[in-house]
């Protein structure tokens, strides 16, 4: 069914960089970097993405499953080792936007691999994501 494997897609990305944007927010906290509130803002937003994806979900009973611990940990795991060498706003901005970047592409990829085998509704979240993820880019390179 595809649009369970478009909405699974969603989810490991929206999951991965909720999770992502989580553990760096912990890992700045008591520091004064200027793009804590646009790190913040983007977390917020991929919450907002994963209550969209439950309705949707729910609507067509599909069952997602977590993303898997060990692509959890090695992004966390580079993620802090990054951030505890340089934590400059640059060096910060540089990260996320690279992992957006590829978030980018995958997702055009998804959206070109269903968009005529997939319901609209969960075509229509697909572009949103997209959107989104070119946008928090916008927001980012202000810091490179």
């Amino acid at each position: 069914m595809e649009n369970k494997e478009l909405l699974e897609y969603i989810y490991k990305t929206v999951n991965m960089g909720y999770d992502s944007c989580n553990k760096l927010l912990k890992d700045l906290k008591g520091k004064d970097n200027k793009i804590i509130d646009v790190i913040s803002d983007i977390e917020k937003e991929y919450l907002s993405f994963q209550d969209k994806l439950k309705k949707l979900t729910d609507k067509y009973q599909v069952d997602l499953k977590d993303v898997g611990f060990m692509a959890k940990m090695g992004a966390s795991m580079e993620m802090k080792m990054e951030v505890m060498h340089d934590n400059s706003d640059s060096k910060i901005a540089d990260m996320l936007i690279r992992g957006n970047t590829m978030g980018v592409i995958e997702i055009e990829k998804n959206i070109h691999k269903f968009e005529d085998k997939t319901v609209k509704e969960v075509i229509d979240l697909a572009y949103e994501l997209l959107n989104f993820q070119n946008n928090s880019i916008k927001k980012l390179k202000k810091y490179l």
